[in-house]
């Protein structure tokens, strides 16, 4: 419900949603040089964390939080869009979910006057993976 607050709130908001976020996935290569990266740096305590990762679950990383942060820094990374979100408060199974308005009300001749946010709409993976493997890893 917070969050409903704040997308109906008309402040200047980017958000980046899981169906873009997902894009940003470190493929098989990468995940295997940072499994194999053992020291007391940075690097090696964050591969450290890749470690724990991969014995929860089968799939390699994804770099959600690192793609919102860096969109903070170079917001060239993702192409935005404004649309109207609203957030699902009622229903138990989804509460919490955001849904793209625009896009369920796409074929109505005139848009709803509702406020709007900055949402991506596309990533730049290959570029987001390859400053986080430099940045994060040194590779």
């Amino acid at each position: 419900e917070s969050a409903k607050t704040v997308y109906e709130s008309e402040l200047n908001i980017h958000c980046i949603g899981a169906d873009v976020s997902w894009k940003v996935q470190l493929n098989d290569k990468q995940t295997e040089q940072i499994l194999n990266l053992y020291n007391d740096k940075v690097s090696g305590y964050s591969a450290n964390l890749v470690r724990q990762w991969k014995k929860h679950v089968w799939f390699n990383p994804v770099l959600h939080d690192p793609l919102a942060a860096y969109y903070a820094i170079d917001n060239s990374v993702c192409s935005m869009e404004k649309v109207w979100v609203e957030v699902e408060t009622s229903d138990v199974l989804t509460k919490g979910f955001t849904l793209n308005m625009d896009n369920i009300y796409k074929y109505l001749k005139d848009k709803q006057d509702k406020p709007r946010v900055l949402c991506a709409k596309q990533v730049n993976a290959e570029k987001m993976i390859d400053i986080f493997l430099k940045h994060t890893f040194n590779n």
